[in-house]
């Protein structure tokens, strides 16, 4: 009889066991699936900027798309023609934001175009664009750099 007793009382606590553990399985599943949902809220950040670029007689010409609740930093463009640092970037005037990131700074939304002017004797054979920018909820990226041929 004592026996019979120990068996039925190691079968309850194998099942309330075995039960715990479904439990604890079945949460840390949900909490991924939570924590999945959150991260794929944000756009790739080629998504996030599409950036298309067209090479003229004197310049080149960049537009940005950049989707909605995103933006650009003004201060984190750089260009580089065949790898030598460019100082001269025509920018249009951009928005004031005070950033939790980086204080206040220039922002765009929407789209820009840009400019970036050179010398129609020694057109660049090789081109070199860095920008950075973040989402409205939180998430900025690292800067992302470009290369064109």
């Amino acid at each position: 009889m004592l026996s019979r007793i120990f068996s039925l009382s190691k079968k309850i606590t194998m099942l309330l066991s075995l039960f715990l553990i479904s439990l604890i399985l079945n949460s840390a599943h949900a909490n991924e699936s939570l924590f999945l949902k959150d991260k794929n809220e944000f756009l790739p950040p080629d998504e996030a900027f599409q950036l298309t670029v067209k090479k003229n007689s004197q310049s080149i010409e960049t537009s940005f798309f950049i989707a909605k609740d995103y933006y650009l930093y003004r201060n984190k463009f750089k260009v580089e023609f065949d790898h030598a640092p460019q100082s001269q970037i025509l920018l249009p005037v951009a928005e004031i934001k005070t950033d939790t990131h980086f204080g206040k700074t220039e922002i765009y939304h929407d789209t820009l175009n840009a400019s970036i002017p050179y010398d129609a004797n020694h057109p660049p054979k090789n081109i070199s664009i860095t920008y950075q920018g973040c989402s409205a909820k939180g998430l900025c990226y690292a800067p992302i750099k470009k290369e064109f041929i």
